[in-house]
């Protein structure tokens, strides 16, 4: 009867401990984040861009150019560009006239410093030729590297920076800037300038921003 008892005591102990259990709560689904959307910006490097230059030379024998000039970029992803130009100057020599080109390839970078402020740099590979000229021809290359700021406000652009590269027609450092005023959605007016130690050249145009 003892043992009996016992049995039923724990029976009943232990019945009342599992009935007591709570039941674990439920689990709150997790909601998804949703990824940060990149900042918009109103600059573009499709862009394509031809142009009238102007060169006055400081260098002995050398009066000025004129000509014309076109350059492409392309922007296969985010941060990144491809370019390529070239341009054609006839030049004013002491004795005659002479063809001066110059050509360009090269990629480039960059960083959003606001939504539409970017720091660009650009490196590549410079090439160019002085021929038909009465003390003869010349050409060379070189690498090349554009640091520079560019920014957008509503219709108008601006660029400012430096370019470097080791050719024969200016083995130094150039400051240059550029204004862009869009006549219409993907049409601009382009005007500066290029200022190196022996010349400064001015530029005048349209780019097409595709």
């Amino acid at each position: 009867m003892t043992k009996l008892a016992i049995a039923l005591v724990s029976a009943a102990v232990a019945g009342s401990a599992f009935a007591g259990t709570p039941a674990p709560a439920p689990v709150a689904p997790v909601a998804p984040v949703a990824p940060v959307a990149a900042v918009p910006s109103d600059l573009s490097y499709n862009l394509l861009e031809v142009g009238w230059l102007h060169t006055e030379f400081d260098t002995p024998g050398l009066d000025s150019a004129d000509g014309v000039g076109l350059s492409l970029s392309y922007s296969p992803f985010q941060n990144f560009y491809l370019t390529a130009g070239g341009a054609w100057s006839s030049v004013d020599t002491a004795r005659d006239t002479a063809d001066l080109w110059m050509a360009n390839v090269g990629i480039g970078g960059f960083i959003p410093v606001t939504s539409n402020i970017h720091f660009v740099t650009e490196v590549g590979a410079a090439f160019y030729g002085f021929d038909n000229s009465a003390v003869g021809s010349d050409d060379d290359s070189s690498l090349y590297v554009r640091p520079h700021f560019r920014g957008r406000w509503g219709r108008f652009e601006a660029h400012a920076g430096a370019a470097w590269s080791n050719i024969d027609v200016t083995n130094e450092w150039a400051g240059f800037g550029r204004l862009y005023y869009g006549i219409t959605d993907n049409i601009d007016l382009a005007g500066g300038l290029s200022a190196g130690k022996e010349e400064i050249t001015f530029n005048v145009g349209l780019r097409l921003r595709y």
